[in-house]
């Protein structure tokens, strides 16, 4: 009867990791916003050079580009991880099939070919960043 009357009065648990998901969320949406705010500052309060400079304008950029990749890696970390999660490797070689997965051992290596004759060249790490994803080779 006791374990029973335990697990009534016991509070469910269950909406912690979403909240702090979403609190979490929010609070990088607000450092995304106040990135330029803070940078113009930081470069031309704090430090106190002129805005008119080669040298502000280099420190102000260094302040607004550094953290913005920070958070764009941090998110997209997150995001891949809560993707996958929610599947197994074997579910995700399962659902790919084995068509799917030769052409996309086949794609970045044909990739890397037409790249020189692309206008817009992409990173030449297509066929490791696919490797890593997919886990062959």
């Amino acid at each position: 009867m006791s374990t029973l009357k335990a697990t009534l009065l016991t509070p469910k648990r269950g909406w912690q990791l979403p909240a702090l998901t979403l609190s979490l969320a929010a609070l990088w949406f607000v450092a995304w916003g106040q990135l330029q705010s803070l940078a113009d500052w930081l470069t031309y309060s704090v430090i106190g050079l002129p805005p008119d400079t080669q040298l502000a304008e280099s420190i102000n950029f260094f302040l607004y580009d550094v953290p913005k990749i920070l958070l764009l890696l941090a998110g997209m970390i997150f995001l891949v991880t809560l993707i996958r999660s929610f599947f197994s490797t074997e579910q995700t070689r399962a659902l790919l099939g084995a068509s799917v997965r030769e052409w996309a051992m086949y794609w970045p290596p044909g990739w890397g070919w037409l790249r020189p004759f692309v206008p817009v060249r992409p990173c030449r790490c297509s066929s490791v960043l696919w490797k890593a994803v997919f886990r062959w080779g």
